[in-house]
């Protein structure tokens, strides 16, 4: 969950194999249609992560979870522009998978997100940071 304000306040995760994205108005929380990069028919979407920058610049990160891949995990990444959600194309490192778990902003358009990757299979989970200058 990010707040921006009393009146401002976003919260992801998922629902089922799809997106999750809910808002907080002030009065009322209200789900908030996001894209799924991944169809459903192959696997699962979700998000873990969210950060508000302003009411028109908010990021959401995660993962899709590819059943035909092997349950391959690939990195997700959000934004909304006060209108509407969009998918904002994030690099996947290496042959393994890749998941985002956080998202923050230090400020000056620079939004940082962090998560975890794994080199194949069975390999081990090092820390993965990935930067934009989208925001």
């Amino acid at each position: 969950m990010s707040v921006a304000s009393a009146s401002d306040v976003w919260a992801v995760g998922s629902q089922g194999s799809q997106t999750l994205t809910e808002h907080w108005n002030g009065g009322a929380w209200s789900i908030v249609a996001s894209p799924n990069p991944l169809p459903t028919t192959k696997g699962n979407n979700f998000l873990t992560g969210v950060s508000v920058l302003s009411s028109t610049d908010v990021w959401a990160v995660g993962s899709t979870l590819d059943f035909t891949l092997g349950e391959l995990e690939q990195t997700v990444t959000l934004h909304w522009d006060g209108a509407v959600w969009s998918v904002v194309s994030s690099p996947n490192k290496g042959t393994g998978s890749n998941l985002l778990q956080s998202v923050d902003s230090p400020g000056a358009g620079v939004v940082f997100a962090a998560g975890t990757l794994r080199q194949g299979f069975a390999g081990t989970n090092r820390t993965l940071v990935m930067q934009t200058t989208q925001g």
